[in-house]
């Protein structure tokens, strides 16, 4: 009888040894490549672990680096798509308001005043005249009448200071000039003749 890694086909004169990455077929006649996912093992193909990797007619399994998965033949390993990592041993879709770099063994939240950036791949800071508190999947325009400088978590109301209006990029209130009071924090408005309104005044009139 041959030994445990030899074949010998029908009728044969002498044992054959199989190659590395081969083994003995089940009834011994010839040597068979192992699959993909497989590797020869002690004479014999073994199915490699969860995480482990192995190419067609290999002899050893190999262990993905995090941030890779096996591919869907068990052949090689893949890097996860951005917005996705590798969990539990394959590649999952990060939560709406998180992110991942391509190749990433883990999802990030961002920061309050950033968001997922179109790719999903990093935290992009809000714009001006937007908002994004912790964990927000999105940025979102400040309400009318309100601003935030790039990067915030929150809008500022400038009607809640007195002769102040909506700046030009929407970052910042900006008070109106003697002679002029706010409009609902949106426009500065001049005075009827004879009025004053010092830049300080209160919004919506005149003193």
């Amino acid at each position: 009888e041959c030994a445990a890694n030899q074949v010998a086909p029908f009728g044969s004169a002498a044992c054959e040894t199989c190659d590395a990455g081969s083994a003995p077929s089940a009834d011994r006649s010839s040597c068979v490549a192992c699959a993909p996912g497989s590797a020869m093992v002690d004479g014999a193909c073994a199915e490699c672990a969860a995480n482990q990797v192995a190419p067609f007619n290999s002899t050893e399994c190999e262990t993905c680096d995090a941030g890779s998965a096996p591919s869907a033949d068990r052949s090689s390993c893949v890097r996860c798509d951005p917005g996705w990592a590798m969990i539990n041993n394959k590649c999952e879709e990060c939560a709406a308001n998180q992110v991942a770099p391509f190749g990433s063994a883990e999802c990030e939240t961002c920061d309050a005043g950033s968001a997922p950036s179109d790719d999903r791949s990093s935290c992009t800071l809000c714009p001006n005249g937007e908002y994004a508190a912790e964990g927000s999947p999105t940025c979102t325009p400040c309400p009318s009448g309100h601003v935030a400088p790039a990067g915030r978590g929150r809008c500022e109301d400038c009607r809640e200071k007195d002769g102040h209006v909506v700046g030009l990029h929407r970052d910042r209130c900006e008070a109106c000039a003697d002679g002029q009071y706010a409009k609902n924090a949106s426009a500065c408005v001049a005075c009827e003749p004879n009025g004053v309104a010092p830049a300080a005044s209160r919004s919506g009139g005149c003193d």
